[in-house]
């Protein structure tokens, strides 16, 4: 199944991922279709801050890719269902 980049300081739990791919079969796609990578962003200051990164979502099959901002406090998965739904990475082939 999908799995989140292999990085030092993950910001995407587990239990996102399952609601990713939960998001995808609710929308009628195929999970194997789908990809989810991290990208880590970098505070640019020494403040305290939660850990925010980018989420690049792709379908494989279109090579769509759409970016979603994740971190603390975020449910990315729930724009990636209304985009799904909104057609934004095209029709489902199932």
């Amino acid at each position: 199944m999908l799995e989140p980049a292999k990085r030092r300081r993950a910001i995407i739990h587990p239990s996102e991922m399952k609601d990713f791919e939960a998001a995808i079969v609710q929308a009628g796609f195929d999970v194997t279709d789908f990809d989810a990578r991290q990208v880590l962003r970098l505070p640019e200051t020494k403040e305290v801050m939660p850990n925010i990164a980018t989420v690049v979502v792709r379908r494989i099959s279109t090579d769509i890719a759409i970016k979603y901002q994740c971190g603390m406090p975020s449910e990315w998965w729930n724009h990636v269902e209304a985009d799904l739904k909104a057609g934004k990475f095209g029709q489902p082939l199932i």
